[in-house]
């Protein structure tokens, strides 16, 4: 990676965390490219100017087409920086409209995920 060109966007990730994190914090790339949106900058990645971090749900349909190659396989380099909490009051019971829309929640997430690596 240190003769790529990094692609950065604004999101949770920056480059400097995640080379902190996986242990090459030391690491000078050839080359940056700044970009304000993710779109653009898997746009530009799909263009080969250079390496993205982005999210894998952004990324799904590039990848499962083949345009995107992930640089890592497996969980050993991953970074989660983002999670979603559904918050349940006090005494909730599964009968009610707060666990039909969890239930609706949940089957719409599997859904799209489905959707994204067909």
């Amino acid at each position: 990676m240190a003769g790529a060109t990094l692609i950065h966007s604004v999101n949770a990730l920056t480059w400097a965390e995640y080379l902190r994190t996986i242990g090459y914090e030391g690491l000078k790339p050839a080359n940056e490219l700044w970009l304000d949106r993710s779109t653009m900058a898997i746009d530009a990645a799909v263009a080969g100017m250079g390496v993205v971090l982005e999210s894998e749900l952004l990324t799904a349909r590039e990848v499962h087409d083949g345009k995107l190659i992930p640089l890592y396989e497996g969980e050993a380099l991953q970074v989660e920086t983002t999670s979603y909490f559904l918050v349940k009051p006090p005494g909730y019971r599964h009968g009610t409209q707060i666990a039909a829309f969890e239930k609706w929640l949940r089957n719409g997430i599997a859904d799209e995920r489905k959707v994204w690596f067909q």
